[in-house]
C-alpha cells in the first residue's frame, strides 16, 4: 500500500505524501472519549502503511472524539480490501466486535463496539472508493485525494471538496439539502470556479452542467425540485451512455443488497424481560449510550408490543393509565372470553406491528428495537396483562408471534427485586423468577442478566450479550 501525491500542509508543517504522520500528543485527556484509543490507534496504523484516504467530513475532533458522527472515508481503490482487513485487526486489538455491515458494490458500512480500559466504545465506518452516489461519481477520487491536507495526524478533505461533495451527494442521493450544504457548496465553488467546472464538465457532460448543476451551485435556482428532479435524470443517463455495463452492474447490485438486508437484516430486536423492580428501565438506559455511537442511529423503544394498533382502553373509549405502573395486579384479570378476545388482539398487533412497523426499520438501517417486556411475559405474568387462559392456548399463540433477535432476561434474588418493588407479594415474586430462570434455560436466544450486583456491572453483561450476538452475525463470514 503506497501513499500518493497529497495536497499542501498548512504553513509551518513540514509533511508530504510518503512522510510518516505522528498523532499529536499532549491534548488534555477530559477531552478525549472512549473511542480515542481505538481512534488513534488505527490512524496511525493507517499512516504507517502509507495508505491513501481521507476522511471526507466531520473530523474537527478526529482522532480524539467522534462529536456524534459517524466516519466517512475515501480510500484509494488498490487500497481498500487491505484498508477493511486492517479496520477488522485494530478494532481487535481494542477488544472490539463488528455488531453490523452493510456491503454494496463499491461500499461498505461497518460498526464496531467494545469495552476497553473498562470503558464502552464504538465507531461506524462508511468506507468507499468513490465520491458520489450509487448510480455515478460526484468528483473524481484522485482529485479529492490529492487535495487532501494533515489534520491532528488524519488526512482530510480540502473543505471545498468536502463542502461540494456534500451538496451535490444529498441533492443527487436523497432529492434535497436536508443538512444545509448548498451555501456552503456556492462558496467553495466560487472560489474555485474554473477547476471544478472542469470537473463536472468531464462527469456530467457540458450541457448538463450548464443547464442544471451551475445554477444549483450559484444558489440561481428558481424550481428547485424541478431543477434537482432533471439534474438527476441527466446525470443518469450521461452515465448510462458512457458506461452502460457499470450502470447496469450498479443496478444490478442495488437489487442484491436489498434483498441480502431482507434475509439478514443489520438491525435487531432486543426484548428485555424481568419483574417488576428487575432494573428493566435501568438497563435500558445504561445500554442506549455505546450502542447509538456504535451504529449512528438512534435506538427505538417500545412497550410490551409494537403498538401498531391502538389498546383494547383506547378502541373501546375508556381512559388509560400513564406513567409507571404503581399496582401491576391491582385489576381483576377478564373471563375467559374477555381474555381470550385480549390475547388475539394483540397478537395481532405483534404479527403485523413487527412485520409493517418494526422489520422495515430493521432492513433499512443498522439499528435496534428495544422492547420493555415482550410477548413473553403472557406466559411469565399473564396477571399483569388481565389474561387468564390455559397455558397451552397461550403457548400456541406465541408459535405466530415474531421470536426476539436477542432476549435479556433480568433477575436478582427475590428478596432484593420484592425490596425494589413491594407492590407484589414476595410468594408471587419467587414465582416470577422461578418461571423466568426456567424460560432463559429453554429459550436459545434468552440470556441471564444479573441485577442483584451492581448497575455498572448488570450494563456490562447486558451489553457484552448483546454485542456477542450481533457479532456472532458475521462469524465464519468474509470480513467487510
Amino acid at each position: 500500500m503506497r501513499r500518493g501525491s497529497r495536497g499542501k500542509a498548512p504553513s509551518g508543517a513540514k509533511m508530504n505524501g510518503r512522510s510518516k504522520l505522528r498523532l499529536i500528543q499532549g491534548r488534555n485527556p477530559e477531552q478525549s472519549s472512549p473511542e480515542t484509543p481505538f481512534l488513534k490507534g488505527f490512524f496511525s496504523r493507517l499512516n504507517e502503511a502509507k495508505v491513501r484516504y481521507c476522511v471526507l467530513r466531520n473530523y474537527q475532533s478526529l482522532p480524539y472524539d467522534l462529536d456524534g458522527s459517524d466516519i466517512d472515508m475515501l480510500i484509494a481503490e488498490d487500497d481498500f480490501d487491505a484498508v477493511c482487513g486492517l479496520l477488522y485487526s485494530v478494532a481487535a486489538e481494542f477488544r472490539g466486535r463488528c455488531i453490523s455491515r452493510l456491503r454494496a458494490l463499491r461500499t461498505r458500512t461497518v460498526a464496531f463496539c467494545g469495552r476497553y480500559d473498562a470503558e464502552w466504545w464504538g465507531v461506524r465506518f462508511d468506507a468507499f472508493p468513490f465520491v458520489g452516489t450509487n448510480d455515478f461519481d460526484i468528483l473524481s477520487a484522485d482529485h479529492v485525494l490529492q487535495r487532501s491536507l494533515p489534520h491532528n495526524g488524519v488526512w482530510v478533505a480540502n473543505a471545498n471538496d468536502a463542502s461540494v461533495a456534500a451538496f451535490l451527494k444529498e441533492i443527487l442521493g436523497a432529492g434535497h439539502d436536508q443538512k444545509g450544504y448548498s451555501s456552503e457548496a456556492s462558496r467553495a465553488y466560487a472560489e474555485e470556479r474554473h477547476l471544478y467546472a472542469s470537473e463536472f464538465k468531464n462527469l456530467f457532460g457540458n450541457r448538463t452542467f450548464r443547464k442544471h448543476l451551475k445554477p444549483l451551485l450559484e444558489g440561481k435556482q428558481r424550481n428547485l425540485f424541478h431543477q434537482k428532479k432533471l439534474l438527476r435524470r441527466n446525470c443518469r443517463w450521461f452515465f448510462f451512455r458512457r458506461h452502460p455495463l457499470q450502470s447496469f452492474a450498479r443496478y444490478l447490485s442495488r437489487c442484491v443488497n436489498h434483498l441480502q438486508r431482507i434475509w439478514r437484516p443489520p438491525g435487531v430486536s432486543v426484548a428485555v424481560l424481568g419483574t417488576d423492580g428487575s432494573g428493566k428501565s435501568t438497563i435500558i438506559e445504561g445500554i442506549r449510550s455505546p450502542l447509538e455511537r456504535a451504529l449512528h442511529t438512534r435506538m427505538l423503544y417500545g412497550h410490551l408490543r409494537p403498538n401498531l394498533l391502538p389498546s383494547l382502553a383506547r378502541l373501546l373509549g375508556r381512559p388509560e393509565s400513564e406513567g409507571p405502573v404503581t399496582d401491576p395486579h391491582g385489576s381483576k384479570p377478564s373471563g375467559f372470553g374477555g381474555s381470550l378476545l385480549r390475547i388475539t388482539y394483540y397478537s395481532i398487533d405483534y404479527i403485523l406491528g413487527y412485520w409493517f412497523k418494526v422489520f422495515p426499520l430493521l432492513v433499512k438501517r443498522p439499528t435496534i428495537w428495544v422492547f420493555d417486556r415482550y410477548f413473553y411475559d403472557y406466559l411469565i405474568d399473564p396477571r399483569r396483562s388481565r389474561v387468564s387462559l390455559p397455558k397451552w392456548i397461550v403457548k400456541l399463540c406465541s408459535v405466530f408471534i415474531p421470536r426476539a433477535d436477542i432476549i435479556l432476561c433480568l433477575g436478582a434474588e427475590p428478596e432484593i427485586v420484592h425490596a425494589r418493588k413491594p407492590e407484589i407479594p414476595i410468594r408471587e415474586v419467587r414465582r416470577q423468577v422461578g418461571q423466568l430462570k426456567e424460560f432463559c434455560v429453554k429459550e436459545p436466544r434468552a440470556v441471564w442478566i444479573s441485577t442483584g450486583c451492581t448497575i455498572k456491572e448488570s450494563i456490562d453483561q447486558a451489553l457484552e450479550a448483546i454485542i456477542r450476538r450481533m457479532a456472532s452475525r458475521y462469524t465464519g463470514r468474509e470480513q467487510c
